[in-house]
């Protein structure tokens, strides 16, 4: 594998078994059996030169099939051990890679504009490895929703299954979707995204200590002024944002995946929507935490209510 200077590779431990399970009861999840082999900081190939720092998690035994996530929120944590550790041990081969630019990964986090690219490159290292099972899945919300959609704008002919929740497919709808910038979320939003190589501590504490800053920048005016005050020295593209209200501006090219929606529309699922601050349109572009959008290309349905018995999040399909 590329990058194997840095790879390391360990088994699932006792410790590690203990705590998965203690985890799963929190959160009412069926606690998984399987043992798996950790191989961490792999890194993956891009097309301009930049690797993305990547776990894999490699079942003991025979694999489930492959679930791919992408994140911008660190292989390590709490989401990390809620996602990627619960799908592996369920007998997955888990993929978990760093977004761009997040946790080691090489190039510079721009929220949302390197995924279209990025994924299309992660797939395509993906079919070569000789452990993947010539089909994979795609789980997230949130964020790793977003780059699951990304994926999903041309799927790969081994994609079987789409896992998505509480997120969106077009940033220019996020940002301005509701005739108006979105003030407040944007700024709370990339507060947060130019914070997180604090790790999960230091982003929690600065989310914590950064609420009287955040109410002072949404009185200023002009509203570009809070690139140079809050978010100085963050990089993240807020003015940029702020002022391309026009869903054709280039700055939303990469961003904007409604090809991802015309791509799965002969799929079988279901999807339900998610609050989205009262506007119009919301089930549209957004899925929810309670049922979230299962989707599998016609031909590959299966039972809702089996699948999400044995694993949360329903990806068995990922084998077929």
């Amino acid at each position: 594998m590329r990058g194997a200077r840095g790879v390391r590779e360990a088994r699932r431990t006792r410790p590690r078994h203990i705590l998965d399970a203690a985890l799963a009861r929190l959160f009412s999840l069926p606690v998984g059996r399987g043992d798996y082999r950790l191989t961490r900081d792999v890194g993956v190939p891009m097309r301009d030169g930049v690797d993305l720092l990547t776990d894999v998690y490699r079942p003991v035994g025979e694999s489930r099939g492959t679930v791919l996530i992408r994140t911008p929120y660190g292989r390590t944590g709490p989401i990390a051990d809620l996602t990627a550790r619960v799908y592996a041990a369920h007998g997955f081969l888990v993929v978990n890679q760093s977004c761009r630019g997040t946790s080691g990964s090489g190039g510079r986090f721009e929220p949302f504009a390197n995924e279209l690219h990025d994924g299309a490159d992660t797939v395509a290292w993906l079919r070569t490895q000789p452990w993947f099972t010539g089909g994979f899945g795609l789980v997230g919300a949130s964020y790793l929703g977003f780059a699951a959609w990304a994926i999903m704008v041309d799927p790969p002919p081994e994609l079987a299954t789409a896992v998505i929740a509480i997120t969106a497919h077009d940033n220019h709808w996020v940002v301005h979707g509701a005739g108006a910038f979105s003030l407040e979320q944007m700024l709370t939003l990339l507060d947060g995204f130019g914070h997180y190589d604090r790790g999960m501590l230091g982003s929690t504490m600065h989310a914590a200590a950064s609420a009287r800053a955040l109410r002072r920048t949404m009185d200023e005016l002009p509203l570009v002024r809070a690139q140079e005050t809050l978010l100085a020295g963050t990089g993240m593209p807020y003015a940029q944002w702020l002022t391309a209200p026009d869903p054709d501006d280039p700055v939303w090219r990469t961003t904007r995946f409604g090809a991802a929606l015309d791509s799965s529309a002969g799929w079988s699922g279901w999807r339900s929507p998610w609050w989205s601050g009262g506007r119009r349109g919301s089930g549209r572009h957004w899925t929810g935490s309670t049922s979230p959008c299962c989707c599998r290309p016609a031909g590959r349905t299966a039972s809702p209510s089996s699948s999400s018995r044995s694993t949360p999040g329903c990806p068995d399909a990922a084998s077929r």
